[in-house]
């Protein structure tokens, strides 16, 4: 087999490039990936890679200028191949097209597919006629790595830690939560991430990929790229059920995620979805539902009750014997006194302390002010 390397767009703009100088003399054996050449086009000067392994043959000499996409070395199998043949059959292909230049990358593309390991050749043949921009590669590289893969995990699928996908994690409360797993007892991990911004996908929080968006979620799960799963985004509580109970129903589990800070109290329950983060405390006897979001410093005290699919703000407290109902919101610092009822599909705002009763679908505002919410 041989492999032709092109000349690159690396500036938009560029119809040709100059070689400066060989790096590997010719018939050497080189790496995929290895420097080869260098390049000078009307901005900048880069290095070329080799495209695959094998033997480096040169197509053009220091000082000559080459139109972009043409051939300037080809790597064989073997030592001393001939590459007539090949040329010919570029030179065909040239010819149908016209014998206009092929501008197929961009200089972005370039560099980003360089510190990726993104084959530019391969994906160029899977989108002729295109040029190929930086989220191009991106996705590419986001396509092919898909969640990590541990060879010792993959021996001994019984002891791995738990493989957890962060759904709507490319924010700050993704990497808190890979935070938290990190500095844990070591049983779970984090598997990747989705999220519905278009600009996070192919990039990574922490390390951590993020694929895509969160209905490449059933794909993942008949891949058994994750164990179990946990929703991140707290701005839409009837969002965060509605994803809960479409992917339970399907069969994909939900994990617990608690913060190695969490103080958990004896008799504590809670169901499943549950994000804890750092130093909250359950005093004896809570009972949590399902998919609900703790942040930072949240005091639930004893015999208190919490719904499902709540959102509650940092440093949260409430006293003892506490109802919550469910897909109910606070903003930070919220007060309760003991007993009270909060009504299901309620908000609290910021630095509010409660001391009576708030009934379903109520917006509180301030200590004094309740209004009703639509249904």
């Amino acid at each position: 087999m041989i492999t032709l390397i092109r000349l690159p767009a690396v500036n938009p703009n560029d119809e040709r490039g100059t070689i400066i100088a060989w790096l590997k003399e010719a018939g050497v054996k080189v790496r995929k990936g290895e420097n080869i050449c260098e390049i000078e086009t009307s901005k900048a000067t880069v290095e070329l890679t080799a495209e695959a392994d094998g033997y480096l043959v040169h197509l053009a000499a220091p000082g000559d200028s080459v139109p972009v996409g043409k051939p300037v070395a080809a790597v064989t199998e073997t030592a001393g191949e001939d590459v007539a043949a090949a040329l010919k059959q570029e030179e065909s292909s040239a010819e149908k097209t016209g014998g206009a230049d092929e501008r197929r990358w961009t200089k972005k593309a370039f560099i980003v597919a360089r510190r990726t390991g993104v084959d530019l050749e391969t994906l160029a043949a899977r989108n002729p006629g295109k040029t190929l921009t930086e989220e191009d590669v991106l996705a590419a590289q986001s396509e092919a790595s898909g969640p990590s893969v541990d060879l010792t995990e993959r021996e001994f699928p019984d002891s791995r830690p738990e493989r957890v996908l962060l759904l709507g994690g490319a924010g700050g409360a993704g990497a808190i939560a890979i935070d938290a797993m990190r500095r844990g007892t070591g049983k779970q991990r984090p598997a990747a991430i989705l999220d519905n911004n278009p600009k996070a996908k192919g990039m990574t929080s922490m390390g951590v990929p993020i694929l895509g968006p969160l209905d490449m979620i059933d794909e993942l799960w008949q891949q058994q790229a994750f164990d179990a799963a946990v929703i991140l985004f707290t701005d839409d509580v009837k969002e965060r059920q509605a994803h809960f109970e479409r992917l339970t129903a399907r069969g994909i589990r939900f994990t617990n995620l608690i913060d190695p800070s969490v103080q958990l109290r004896s008799y504590v329950r809670m169901g499943v979805g549950n994000v804890i983060m750092a130093n909250c405390f359950f005093a004896l006897g809570v009972s949590l539902g399902d998919n609900n979001f703790f942040a930072s410093h949240t005091v639930v005290e004893h015999h208190s009750t919490v719904g499902s699919h709540c959102a509650i703000g940092p440093r949260c407290t409430t006293s003892g014997r506490v109802q919550i109902g469910d897909r109910v919101r606070f903003g930070m610092q919220v007060a309760i006194e003991p007993y009270l009822k909060i009504g299901s599909d309620s908000v609290v705002a910021s630095g509010i302390a409660l001391t009576s009763h708030v009934p379903e679908r109520t917006i509180v505002k301030s200590h004094a002010q309740y209004t009703t919410r639509e249904a």
